[in-house]
């Protein structure tokens, strides 16, 4: 019950109880323990058992020793209040108020409260990560930072950039922001060098971004917070590949090649031997020669009787038709229970893919593109085979023996090779990391939920590697999926 409503409803009551607390104003830091004390007088004249208990927000975790106290008319007697908050996100700070509440068995009607406060400082902690940690790019680049708020009050966040040679320029957004107490905010941070480089190797540069916590608006933190350094590099890329200049050399090449045999005027020539063959010229005035008779055609042959196959010898055997074999190159090679979809964000039209089409043990999935790369298809279409708990396992649609997994329960999502291929992972032998729950938000809109972590996959962006984070309504963007099923040509 409330303490205000609990006044309420003793107002008026008489009290035979006299009730104090020395002091009424106590301060506490998360994680340590400070120590109040409940003073009792029985000013009755029956000899009275009292029961003492915490009211309030605070009630949680205080505890009263001894809670019970038995008194004789006139009698005093003490108890000792004391309030542990523990250091976590839940323990809101500030000033908060508190009540003993006192309740004869005797005469329940006669029950009364000792009111105080008790002030729990703030604290702060935080945890951050950079994501990817290797960022490539010819003009600019883009790269994210993720803080995670641990301490008991919000925390303001300064972002910052440098690199060794002072080559970088860094552009924060937002370059300030406050995360909520238990909360995770991500920010972006664009990456330009300076000037443009045409040719040449990829050239790297490491660089440093500093997360700041603002002291200034954290009045009455418990401990200095240091300043956060996420260590990254980047790799600088030429403006023209050198695969590009090769090929402009070659059809340089080719077009002065061809303009030289086009161009170029070249003799008529006519061998001896075929000027003496030729007729020579009919005079202007002569006349046209009579026609002859066509030559008679001679009669074909008879024709021989064709031989007949002796029994020693098998009859040649017909080449098998075109349908046939269309029928047999055709053949759907697709298990037909397995539902094949493609895994696509709805943040940015990109789909969940392996690098180079790998299916290797600890292949990181990734999101890119679906299109062709690099002239190797990356794998874009899944298999769902599912299990009789309601979770699924999501398989690469042409090695159903690997698996989407969350590596020991890490963020970054691999692939798994279960022991025992295909048919073990039929058989339920995939553990919960590699069991996820598809959690439908709309008609083909579904949140992919890990079995044994609870933690959303979630879009980290274009050649980055997936992640699972925890399922928030604020990352939603990021955490909802569409499941494509393949065209069929």
């Amino acid at each position: 019950m409330p303490l205000a409503h609990l006044m309420v409803l003793l107002k008026g009551c008489r009290v035979t109880t006299f009730t104090s607390l020395e002091p009424s104003s106590v301060a506490v830091d998360p994680g340590s323990s400070e120590t109040t004390t409940v003073r009792l007088r029985n000013d009755s004249d029956t000899v009275e058992e009292y029961r003492l208990s915490v009211v309030g927000d605070p009630a949680a975790w205080t505890r009263i020793a001894p809670d019970t106290l038995r008194l004789y008319p006139g009698d005093e007697g003490s108890a000792s209040v004391v309030f542990s908050p523990p250091r976590a996100p839940e323990t809101t700070a500030g000033s908060l108020p508190f009540g003993i509440l006192v309740q004869p068995q005797q005469s329940p009607e006669l029950s009364n409260v000792g009111e105080g406060v008790v002030t729990v400082s703030p604290f702060a902690e935080m945890r951050a990560e950079l994501v990817p940690v290797t960022v490539r790019g010819r003009l600019s680049t883009r790269s994210r930072v993720a803080v995670d708020n641990l301490g008991n009050a919000p925390l303001p966040v300064g972002i910052s950039g440098q690199d060794d040679e002072d080559v970088l320029a860094f552009r924060p957004s937002p370059e300030t922001m406050e995360v909520a107490q238990g909360r995770t905010r991500l920010a972006r941070v664009r990456i330009r060098p300076g000037g443009v480089k045409f040719l040449g190797q990829p050239e790297r540069y490491p660089f440093t971004l500093t997360l700041t916590p603002a002291r200034d608006r954290l009045p009455g933190q418990t401990g200095v917070l240091p300043p956060a350094q996420l260590r990254g590099t980047f790799i600088r890329l030429p403006l023209f590949p050198k695969w590009l200049l090769v090929t402009l050399g070659l059809l340089a090449a080719g077009a002065a090649a061809f303009a030289a045999l086009w161009f170029v005027p070249r003799p008529a020539l006519v061998s001896n031997a075929v000027a003496q063959q030729l007729p020579p010229a009919a005079p202007v005035n002569a006349l046209p020669p009579a026609p002859q008779a066509p030559p008679p055609i001679p009669s074909p042959p008879p024709a021989a009787p064709s031989p007949s196959p002796s029994p020693s010898q098998p009859a040649p055997q017909e080449a098998p038709s075109q349908n046939s074999t269309q029928d047999q190159a055709g053949t759907d090679t697709n298990t037909a229970d397995n539902a094949i979809v493609t895994i696509r964000s709805t943040q940015n039209g990109q789909v969940l893919a392996l690098p180079d089409g790998r299916t290797d043990d600890a292949t990181p999935v990734i999101l890119a593109d679906d299109d062709k790369v690099q002239g190797q298809q990356q794998n874009r279409f899944w298999a769902r085979i599912p299990f009789s708990d309601g979770t699924e396992a999501l398989a690469p649609s042409d090695t159903l023996g690997s698996v989407l997994d969350q590596f020991d329960g890490q963020a970054p999502v691999r692939l798994r090779t279960i022991p025992g291929g295909e048919e073990a992972v039929r058989a339920g032998q995939a553990g919960l990391l590699q069991r996820w729950r598809l959690q439908p938000v709309s008609q083909d809109i579904v949140t992919i939920v890990n079995a044994q972590t609870g933690g959303c996959l979630t879009n980290m962006g274009k050649d980055v590697q997936v992640q699972v984070r925890p399922c928030d309504a604020a990352f939603a963007a990021i955490q909802r999926w569409q499941l494509v099923q393949p065209v069929t040509r």
